[in-house]
């Protein structure tokens, strides 16, 4: 160690709040996606079954916008605003071809 202002950043850096854990409750889903309705639909379906560790899906409402939707950024805020949710899906790069390249 090079100096005493390093050991004092390592030693900083180490105080953490502990974790608590508490269990939340997720009742409203939002799926975003630009897919055409059919694909959408076959998107959000899977979706569904990897939030099935949620627990029971009647208990949720899930929401789908379709990428006809909305064609700016401000367009999809104002359709997440009237929403009242507790968890948003989305994937990067809606309405982009940018997917394609790594």
């Amino acid at each position: 160690m090079a100096n005493v202002d390093q050991f004092e950043s390592i030693f900083r850096s180490s105080i953490k709040e502990r974790l608590e854990y508490r269990k939340i409750s997720i009742r409203s889903i939002l799926l975003i996606t630009d897919l055409e309705e059919k694909a959408a639909q076959t998107f959000q379906k899977s979706v569904q079954r990897f939030l099935s560790v949620l627990g029971n899906a009647s208990e949720r409402d899930c929401f789908l916008v379709y990428g006809h939707e909305f064609a700016t950024t401000e367009d999809l805020l104002e359709l997440v605003a009237g929403y009242e949710l507790d968890m948003i899906c989305s994937y990067r790069n809606l309405h982009s071809n940018a997917w394609q390249f790594p």
